[in-house]
């Protein structure tokens, strides 16, 4: 799986740019200009959005770089009490208590309470806060927050500090005010500073395929793993063209698959697909395609399945096919980031992430031009896409299949491994009347060259336009 890694962070980056960059020259995608950050005087990070897409509303979080890996083995659950405690008894809300106070502003907890706690962070949400004219409601809950910040939390008081919280505040709001208010909260909490955390990471390649009883009943699924990325280029281009690789592949087999289960059959009630990247969490990036279907008719679903990731491993897809790719990316690309309106949902999720991960704070604007502005001929496009999923698939290594139904781990191992053959099935494209067009290869010459602010390089302007 080395391999992977070095396509993960040179093939990522071939894909975007026909000049292949050093990934030690890669610059940061430009931050989004409504985006405010920086560092109170204690040492608390601050993010504060100015989204006026949603007048009169903004949402609150607090984000500890504290989790359940910090407990030690007597003090299991800790994290989790401590979270829940903060909600209860505060210093500022002694006469109410925060969650009276949260229930009387109508600030209602997420499915998750106001707090959730995982591995590497504990994150507090007090979303959908309804401005008053006054601004009182968020004077009173960045009063909370900053209780929060600066409790007792007795022997685990050094993984709480100041340099591993930030607070974000998104909505309809002005950041200078907001920045003002924060600056004086701080001073009522003097906290310590012990240098801020990172990322403990190392990937562990594992030759082995394991098989988990306890997916959804009359579920089989295949899920893989590989490195993430790397921490000094999470704020560029790689992890965008990453997930980009991830669209791509969840596209072509949803095809296959459905083309192929109904040749062999096999009824089914979804194909789902989930990608955890290194945006959102801080373990291995992973990849998951499951087919929901009744448990007599899995290992018809496995065996289909295996089957269609051995003929993408062995044979990858084909240029023409790579074009039908390409134009459903587009569309869901466009869908997913061309709304000219960004909720405050999805701007806290941004900033938790480039907290606790270092992922970018590029707007939706600049990632929907990054990947639609993109030129390259798809014979080319498609070889660099094959070679991500060359890595990645694979009958063996990395692997965890998902069984929804009792049985032996050999039995489903087997069903697995024995289907590990290319299918042999011919797989249309859409039928869009240009599809059947040729590729034109016409050579031009170098009419311009500019320089290139970004990278620090040449821009060459062909005679035909194109630009490199």
């Amino acid at each position: 799986m080395a391999k992977l890694a070095r396509i993960l962070c040179f093939f990522a980056l071939t894909l975007c740019f026909p000049i292949i960059v050093p990934a030690q020259n890669l610059r940061p995608l430009e931050k989004d200009g409504n985006i405010t950050t920086g560092s109170l005087a204690n040492g608390v990070k601050y993010y504060i959005v100015r989204n006026p897409s949603y007048r009169g509303m903004a949402d609150i979080a607090l984000v500890q770089k504290a989790g359940t890996d910090d407990e030690k083995f007597e003090q299991k659950g800790a994290m989790a009490v401590l979270s829940r405690a903060a909600v209860t008894e505060l210093p500022h809300f002694s006469k109410v208590s925060p969650f009276a106070y949260m229930a009387g502003k109508n600030l209602w907890p997420g499915e998750n309470g106001y707090s959730s706690v995982s591995g590497g962070a504990t994150v507090y949400r007090f979303d959908n806060l309804v401005l008053s004219r006054k601004g009182a409601i968020v004077d009173s809950t960045l009063l909370m927050v900053f209780d929060i910040v600066g409790r007792d939390y007795g022997t685990l008081k050094d993984s709480f500090s100041n340099d591993n919280q930030a607070v974000i505040v998104s909505g309809d709001v002005d950041p200078s005010e907001i920045l003002g208010k924060m600056r004086m909260l701080s001073l009522f909490v003097t906290g310590s500073q012990k240098g801020e955390k990172t990322l403990d990471y190392q990937w562990h390649n594992l030759m082995t395929t394991s098989v988990e009883t306890g997916a959804p009943i009359g579920g089989v699924s295949v899920t893989y793993r590989y490195p993430r990325t790397p921490a000094d280029r999470m704020s560029t281009a790689v992890p965008l063209v990453n997930l980009i690789f991830v669209k791509e592949l969840q596209i072509v087999l949803r095809k296959r698959l459905e083309i192929a289960l109904r040749n062999a059959g096999t009824p089914y009630s979804g194909i789902v697909f989930e990608h955890e990247g290194s945006s959102t969490q801080s373990g291995d990036e992973t990849f998951t395609v499951r087919i929901e279907t009744s448990p007599e008719h899995m290992g018809s679903a496995l065996s289909t399945l295996s089957s269609i990731l051995a003929g993408l491993d062995t044979e990858g897809v084909s240029a023409e096919e790579f074009k039908d790719i390409s134009r459903a990316l587009s569309t869901q690309i466009y869908e997913e980031y061309g709304s000219p309106y960004t909720e405050n949902a999805r701007y806290m999720e941004r900033c938790i992430s480039s907290f606790l991960y270092g992922a970018s704070l590029a707007s939706d604007a600049t990632s929907l031009d990054f990947v639609m502005n993109r030129r390259m001929d798809n014979e080319v496009s498609a070889r660099i896409f094959n070679n991500f999923v060359f890595a990645l698939l694979d009958r063996s290594r990395n692997l965890t299949l998902g069984w929804g139904a009792p049985a032996a781990e050999k039995d489903v191992l087997k069903i697995f491994r024995d289907a590990w053959l290319p299918s042999g099935n011919e797989f249309p494209l859409s039928g869009g009347d240009t599809l059947s067009l040729r590729s034109a290869y016409v050579k031009s010459k170098i009419k311009t060259t500019i320089p290139e602010t970004m990278f620090g390089g040449d821009v060459w302007i062909f005679a035909n336009g194109i630009k490199v």
